[in-house]
């Protein structure tokens, strides 16, 4: 899994882009990488949504407002909690009612992903080490009470964080082995619990013993409860999504003694209406078949594509999905495609003129080997057409990568009498002191 990583001139800022993995859990939260789980979501609901919290007045999930009123509202492990217990940031898995524009929800669910002393904290304090887990963080992420909308979040500057000391939980999506893109992150007081989630490997079943990132997990030491596990024995734990609570970790020997071992998923197999949003984490029918975390979703003639085509749904691209759950599987009926792409800098050159696609190139961004695509569905802001757009023209272009040095524009916004330059994407690799991203070191 590559990190993603934003740079402004030639200071590092450290941006991390955010992903679904999955959904679930066992306590009433998020999983989908975010961890909600067992929350009596029975076939049939009319709608079921995960995310993240943006906004509150009732609350924002996957940009649709969900009325909380009669909601009952469980996380942590806790019921009857109120809306004054939620927080920006948090991973929920809301059940609701749709009627017309309104949808109304019956009950909100959230859990943190991972929960525990403080590692490390990376020098531009953009990342943290817990329970061995890489924690990201970018300016989508809520830390404690800041203000939203600043450009970058210094876990230093907003936590002052004392690594071996301090404790912290975290929301946010499993991206991938040992991999969180953070959402939400508090500093804990006092005694707390272990947790983490995350995918099995290295499952040793004679030695109760697996890995989820960094972290050993020791199951056999107390014992650990894993009886919603499959039988240990052979390889069937490997891949598999689970939590683990844990009562002691050694950060020398990175070992958590695990008091409960629980699969996640999303607690439902049928639904009539779900959305998530994530990154692409594997293909397995080109344009068509595919696991948005590890989430199966799958396409048909009828499903409506936005800001891209199915042949552009490749490992790493960022989605949001809409659609019937039917047997466990997400039947898509709307596939939007999602930035993970922040590029601005002045257009260096346009080609081909008068075609409904065109290919530019930018400066100061390694010209012409990082070339970006804007075609018929890249929303254009403050920019007529595509004729409008000028070599010279100062533009923000938000997209996704479709190859090493190439991008497909989902947004391209004129902003004339800038000069700023910015490079957010993925390394492609790192030796000290250069980082290639998106070919351009």
């Amino acid at each position: 899994m590559k990190a993603w990583t934003c740079f402004r001139h030639n200071l590092f800022l450290g941006l991390t882009l955010l992903a679904l993995a999955s959904c679930s859990g066992e306590g009433g939260g998020p999983t989908a990488g975010g961890g909600t789980g067992g929350t009596g979501i029975t076939a049939g609901t009319t709608g079921v949504s995960v995310g993240a919290i943006t906004a509150f007045g009732s609350i924002t999930v996957n940009d649709d407002k969900y009325e909380i009123g009669g909601a009952s509202i469980s996380g942590d492990g806790q019921n009857g909690l109120t809306e004054n217990d939620l927080k920006k940031g948090n991973i929920v898995l809301v059940n609701a009612t749709i009627s017309g524009n309104t949808r109304t929800a019956t009950s909100v669910s959230f859990e943190d992903t991972v929960e525990g002393p403080v590692e490390s904290v990376a020098p531009d304090g953009l990342s943290m080490v817990v329970l061995g887990q890489t924690v990201q963080i970018d300016n989508t992420t809520n830390i404690d009470n800041s203000i939203p909308g600043q450009d970058i979040l210094n876990l230093n500057t907003e936590l002052d964080l004392n690594p071996g000391v301090d404790i912290v939980e975290v929301s946010g999506h499993v991206k991938g082995d040992g991999l969180i893109a953070a959402t939400l992150v508090e500093l804990k007081l006092g005694p707390t619990d272990l947790e983490v989630k995350g995918f099995v490997k290295n499952h040793n079943a004679g030695a109760g013993t697996f890995e989820i990132g960094l972290l050993t997990v020791n199951y056999q030491q107390f014992p650990a409860d894993i009886t919603d596990m499959p039988n240990p024995a052979g390889n069937a734990w490997n891949d598999l999504f689970v939590e683990v609570k844990g009562d002691l970790f050694d950060p020398v020997a990175r070992e958590l003694r695990a008091t409960k071992v629980e699969p996640q998923g999303l607690g439902v197999i049928n639904a009539n209406n779900l959305e998530v949003e994530g990154f692409v984490t594997s293909v397995l029918v080109p344009g068509s078949d595919f696991t948005l975390g590890v989430l199966r979703v799958q396409t048909t003639m009828s499903t409506v594509f936005k800001g891209g085509t199915p042949d552009e749904i490749v490992t790493g691209v960022k989605l949001e999905v809409e659609g019937v759950l039917l047997n466990g599987v997400l039947m898509a009926s709307k596939v939007s495609f999602r930035e993970s792409v922040r590029l601005e800098s002045d257009v260096a050159t346009i080609s081909p003129p008068g075609t409904p696609t065109r290919t530019l190139t930018l400066v100061e961004l390694n010209s012409p080997a990082l070339q970006v695509t804007v075609n018929s569905q890249t929303q254009l802001d403050n920019i007529a057409n595509l004729d409008a757009i000028n070599v010279g023209d100062h533009l923000i272009i938000r997209g996704r990568p479709t190859g090493a040095t190439t991008v497909t524009a989902t947004e391209v916004k004129l902003d004339a009498g800038k000069t700023d330059v910015i490079l957010q994407g993925a390394v492609d690799s790192a030796a000290d002191p250069f980082v290639v991203i998106l070919g351009v070191t």
